[in-house]
């Protein structure tokens, strides 16, 4: 999660009782940005929330560039590996 349009897109999706998949840039067990409590907490109670990084790992600028290519595989075009070339 991010701030911003992430943090937005997710809150929006619970609101209305739908399911999101977070995916994070550091672990599991660190919430970033630190006012995402309460939206991590429901996520994970109510959606999925995903990370390659094992627990304790910071966010860096390097982490999040390795998310993001994990949100495009996601994408609507993420089942097309062509698109990838």
């Amino acid at each position: 999660m991010a701030k911003g349009i992430d943090s937005y897109a997710h809150t929006a999706c619970l609101n209305a009782g739908g399911y999101t998949i977070a995916i994070l840039g550091n672990g599991l067990d660190i919430c970033y940005p630190g006012e995402h409590h309460k939206l991590m907490k429901c996520t994970e109670e109510k959606s999925l929330l995903l990370s390659e990084y094992p627990p304790g790992t910071s966010p860096s600028r390097y982490t999040f560039p390795r998310r993001n290519r994990l949100i495009r595989m996601l994408g609507p075009q993420g089942s097309d590996p062509m698109r990838y070339e």
